[in-house]
């Protein structure tokens, strides 16, 4: 094969194509030799659908860097690999992407970004997700919903506590939500205890942190 060269291609149309580890003799395309009219297959025919995805996504990164970053992080981000996403966000900053601070009123179930012109040339911001390790989708949703709060007390009074439990306030403390140096989860036990305890008594309709 050393000696062969590709001297044309010819689409034969859409096929089916198959990885290469299938028991099978038979491999996606087929290289001529013309001059000999000897077809030449390649055990390694899936390499060309590697090349032409990596070549796509290293345009991709070239000439859309906060796009393509933007949409990475989303996909990891509903796929929980929280470590790559770490990764991500280093790499983002590397290009000069900036990546805005943890906020629970304006962080979505998404990476959102922001375009904004400086001069001549374009800033982007990304938004980091709500979506953080140890906390549930339906946490995450109801959060979402309820945006935004007053306050924490506002948080806690709004939100279903049954549904943002002990569990999803320990995940957003430990993802940057809320400062580290205050314990979250005690203030939110309190907090809800009294909001669970005026409600049974029918003050449900009071705002009980005025």
């Amino acid at each position: 094969m050393s000696g062969l060269k590709i001297k044309s291609i010819t689409s034969v149309g859409i096929m089916k194509t198959y990885n290469c580890t299938m028991a099978s003799k038979h491999h996606n395309y087929a290289i001529i030799d013309e001059a000999t009219a000897t077809m030449v297959c390649s055990k390694n025919s899936h390499s060309y659908c590697y090349g032409l995805l990596s070549y796509q996504t290293a345009y991709l990164k070239a000439n859309f860097p906060a796009e393509f970053i933007l949409s990475y992080l989303n996909v990891e981000s509903f796929q929980k690999k929280w470590d790559r996403i770490d990764l991500l966000i280093n790499e983002a900053r590397r290009m000069g992407i900036n990546i805005s601070a943890k906020n629970m009123n304006i962080c979505k179930l998404r990476f959102e970004m922001n375009e904004d012109r400086v001069g001549s040339k374009k800033k982007y911001t990304i938004t980091p997700s709500i979506l953080c390790k140890g906390l549930k989708m339906s946490a995450a949703d109801e959060i979402s919903n309820k945006q935004p709060f007053r306050n924490f007390e506002d948080f806690v009074a709004r939100v279903e506590t049954s549904v943002v439990d002990t569990e999803a306030i320990t995940a957003l403390q430990d993802a940057g939500f809320f400062p580290k140096t205050k314990n979250a989860v005690d203030k939110f036990v309190k907090l809800r205890d009294h909001v669970r305890a005026t409600r049974k008594k029918g003050m449900s309709g009071v705002d009980i942190f005025q």
